[in-house]
């Protein structure tokens, strides 16, 4: 199951890869009303082929305790090794829902999006994790990207919250609230931010990598000297 799941893992990104190289041809093609019978992607149009991927990407994160309990080290043979980047990714799971967000977080304007859409409108997106891990996202808009994009946050940060080394934790934590940043509607959002950031500081800040709060607030403090 492992395998397969890695597997799935990967082909959702060699779609999603081939539109990022391809984008003009799928910007002039019309929605199909169903899945084309042809199996050759190169000729879906983009509803179709951000469904697939959507598709492949939740079917990789299938059965997660599997994958949470598997090391990164049984993939070391496949990957180009960082030094220390297992603090940050220890499991074969973070590697694959990490994949999966870099999906979910695409900022791309033309896949269609119902009456209904999902949006980030509610401040507590923002606030500490312990507080997001507890919301309830759910909406008709379930093939929304951002949706499934916080839920994946949700997952990532409700597994690693106990963690004994706080790294993973801060690191998803700091990228989903750089996220929500950049997709809220939430006029404040900076001021939020900050505060969050805040807390999230004083609750581990005799770690090393508590210093990675610094930084982002150090970041807006400039930001807000500058203007």
């Amino acid at each position: 199951p492992l395998e397969k799941q890695i597997l799935q893992n990967i082909l959702a990104n060699l779609y999603w890869q081939y539109f990022q190289q391809n984008r003009w041809k799928f910007y002039n093609r019309t929605q199909t009303a169903s899945k084309p019978e042809s199996n050759d992607f190169r000729t879906w149009d983009l509803q179709t082929l951000v469904t697939e991927v959507h598709t492949y990407f939740n079917a990789s994160l299938q059965n997660p305790k599997l994958l949470q309990e598997a090391p990164l080290e049984t993939l070391d043979p496949i990957l180009a090794i960082q030094e220390n980047s297992k603090l940050y990714r220890p499991t074969v799971y973070d590697l694959l829902a990490h994949q999966a967000l870099d999906f979910y977080k695409t900022s791309e304007t033309n896949i269609t999006k119902p009456a209904y859409a999902f949006q980030i409108d509610a401040t507590d997106y923002l606030q500490d994790h312990t507080t997001f891990i507890k919301l309830e996202l759910k909406s008709k808009d379930s093939v929304s990207l951002q949706l499934n994009a916080l839920q994946l946050y949700q997952d990532l940060i409700h597994f690693h919250a106990n963690d004994k080394n706080p790294a993973a934790l801060i690191d998803v934590n700091i990228e989903r609230l750089l996220f929500v940043k950049e997709h809220t509607t939430v006029s404040d959002a900076q001021r939020i931010l900050l505060n969050t950031f805040r807390k999230e500081k004083e609750n581990v800040a005799t770690d090393p990598a508590a210093t990675l709060y610094d930084y982002q607030i150090a970041l807006i403090l400039q930001e807000q000297a500058s203007t």
